[in-house]
């Protein structure tokens, strides 16, 4: 069963290019399978993989707006924690 919690999206102009970037590399870090979906997402929709910079950028996730994140895999827990703390954060403030 995977590790999840949920994350509010906190950067100012939510997960476009530069986030997207930088959450996409942080996750290909680790070696377990990260996903991430929306709140609101179908049941039927396809979660995005968040090592894949095109399925963030493609959830067109908004400031303020809620993420499930899913972690499989050795140290999901951890995983989750850093992609959560991240996703909590303001990304690069040089926005």
């Amino acid at each position: 069963m995977p590790a999840t919690r949920q994350a509010r999206i906190k950067a100012r102009l939510g997960l476009h290019a530069r986030p997207a970037m930088q959450l996409s590399a942080l996750c290909q870090k680790y070696d377990g399978q990260i996903r991430l979906r929306k709140t609101d997402a179908p049941a039927a929709a396809k979660p995005a993989d968040a090592k894949n910079i095109l399925d963030v950028m493609i959830l067109a996730a908004g400031c303020g707006e809620v993420l499930v994140v899913e972690v499989e895999g050795e140290g999901a827990d951890a995983i989750l924690e850093a992609v959560c703390d991240l996703l909590e954060s303001e990304f690069d403030p040089v926005e």
